[in-house]
């Protein structure tokens, strides 16, 4: 058992040429306590901010996120990145396998139409131990808005060697 709680702010702002801007955050805190009868003790702290311009057939999207956890959480409560949103290219079985205490992660996008790229970096912790600064980049196709189809290839950049990832899903 637990009690969430969160606070949201959205704004878009159009002009009459056709430019869009969209502003999205939000902060969002999760506790569990023996007061609600839960099993696990803990408080989960995450803020997250989008920022989408858009004129004409061009897009480009900036997403921010970094959250802490306090206490012992179930596993669906922690952090996770090396997944097909989050830095893309990286395996998150490689860098944390049952995810992490403390996260930070940026995005930027792209997108021409249905051609996108991008660049993501972030960083992943458990208690002290860090995964270190990681950083990944691809291009794919992508249908229109936030939710739909995604075909890409993605690439964690590392010293060394090229590991590419193909991604394929469907958010909605």
């Amino acid at each position: 058992n637990s009690v969430e709680n969160t606070l949201r702010f959205h704004k878009a702002w159009e002009d009459g040429q056709s430019n869009r801007q969209v502003l999205d955050a939000d902060y969002t805190l999760r506790a569990a306590t023996r007061a609600l009868a839960s099993d696990y003790v803990y408080a989960r702290h995450s803020a997250k901010v989008r920022y989408e311009l858009a004129k004409s057939h061009n897009e480009v999207t900036v997403d921010f996120m970094a959250g802490g956890l306090n206490g012992r959480a179930p596993l669906f409560e922690r952090f996770v990145l090396g997944n097909a949103s989050a830095l893309r290219g990286w395996n998150k079985f490689e860098l944390a396998p049952v995810g992490g205490d403390r996260a930070v992660h940026g995005s930027i996008d792209y997108r021409y139409r249905f051609v996108t790229v991008f660049y993501d970096t972030g960083v992943l912790w458990n208690g002290s131990k860090a995964t270190g600064e990681k950083h990944g980049m691809g291009l794919g196709f992508r249908s229109e808005g936030k939710e739909g189809f995604l075909l890409a290839v993605a690439f964690p950049l590392r010293l060394g060697h090229v590991d590419p990832v193909l991604i394929a899903g469907f958010n909605f």
